[in-house]
């Protein structure tokens, strides 16, 4: 039985880093077609078209983004979070790590500081087939869970929901929704000190309720 003591963040993505080069990952399904082409680092001309409750993909540089890249080799984005449309302006909602005094926790980030440059360096925006409604109704659930700074959680354990990490948000928002955008399906990392099932962003990418609207990264067209 594994040990319940917490994982700090780092030291859990390099166990998913050591996972990837062990070949570990099972194969997934294909992701839709490209989009038109959008910049990663400003508020993009496409984005006046999203919805609330489009995902939106992006790749950082920092280390934890580079560990999930080679943990999750099928997909070139390291972070996900739900993008919501409101009267005070763009937003996007995502379960974000702690960093420095800031405690990690789902928040609500305007969408230029989510994008910035030193955030994003490649983006991609999926969107709920033909439902918007109910992709409305995700983005409503997940806003709160950021109004109450509902936990990030860094034993990345997809039995807790009182915590969450990126992808577990956007795929409980939904399920809470009435959908679950993976139909059950998971991804099963044989890991040195924790085996067992998480949600990797490219699972979430070959979604059959999902389409690609648009993306800036040429990787992303058909993702293996």
């Amino acid at each position: 039985m594994p040990s319940r003591r917490p994982f700090p963040y780092r030291s859990q993505a390099c166990v998913l880093l050591l996972a990837a080069s062990c070949g570990s990952l099972p194969p997934a399904d294909k992701a839709g077609p490209s989009g038109p082409p959008l910049k990663a680092n400003a508020l993009a001309a496409g984005s006046e078209t999203w919805r609330s409750g489009d995902l939106i993909f992006r790749r950082g540089e920092g280390i934890a983004s580079q560990a999930v890249l080679a943990a999750d080799p099928r997909s070139p984005f390291s972070h996900v979070g739900l993008f919501v449309r409101s009267p005070q302006g763009a937003f996007v909602v995502s379960a974000l790590p702690a960093e420095g005094s800031a405690t990690g926790s789902v928040r609500s980030d305007p969408l230029a500081r989510f994008l910035a440059p030193e955030s994003a360096t490649a983006i991609a925006v999926y969107r709920l087939r033909g439902e918007p409604e109910r992709a409305r109704r995700a983005a409503e659930v997940a806003l709160g869970w950021a109004t109450r700074r509902l936990p990030f959680d860094d034993r990345f354990d997809l039995e807790t929901p009182d915590r969450v990490y990126c992808t577990e948000l956007v795929r409980n928002a939904y399920r809470a929704a009435g959908l679950d955008l993976v139909d059950g399906r998971l991804d099963r990392l044989d890991l040195p000190l924790r085996s067992g099932l998480y949600l990797l962003p490219s699972r979430l990418q070959a979604s059959r309720h999902l389409e690609l609207i648009q993306t800036n990264d040429p990787g992303d067209t058909d993702t293996p």
